[in-house]
């Protein structure tokens, strides 16, 4: 997806049939206790692939959310509903798809892993420390 506007108008237009269409259920939310606009976002990233995956900027405009508040329910649809939510951070494709194999999940939680270390090394690089020690440490517990 792009970000020319008859590209995010097409994304919104896929999006409002996916959304809206009850004859197209989502098997692997019944049960869950989402808010609106948890249950939103989790069916429109439901019908994304890893290779078409949907950018906040649609998500932003289906729940009428800020791209802060779209990115927390996505946290939160993972961390807390256990959801298989991966993110692309290419240039040219960011946004969220659902994992659909183990192979996937293992790339995807792989790349979360890889950025909170990246994240944290930084982190101490601004104090001047160096955590290598302690990130050879998580990476071997991690496997």
């Amino acid at each position: 997806m792009g970000n020319h506007p008859l590209e995010l108008e097409r994304d919104l237009t896929m999006v409002e049939q996916l959304t809206f269409n009850p004859g197209r259920p989502a098997a692997d939310l019944r049960g869950l206790r989402l808010s609106e606009k948890e249950r939103d976002i989790a069916v429109v990233i439901q019908h994304r692939r890893r290779d078409y995956p949907v950018q906040v900027k649609v998500l932003t405009e289906v729940t009428g959310l800020g791209e802060r508040a779209v990115r927390n329910i996505v946290r939160d649809l993972v961390m807390e509903h256990g959801l298989p939510i991966g993110s692309v951070f290419a240039v040219d494709k960011p946004g969220f798809y659902w994992i659909t194999d183990h192979q996937e999940l293992q790339e995807a939680a792989q790349r979360q892993i890889h950025l909170g270390v990246s994240i944290l090394r930084r982190g101490y690089a601004l104090f001047g420390k160096n955590i290598d020690r302690l990130v050879g440490q998580v990476e071997a517990d991690l496997g």
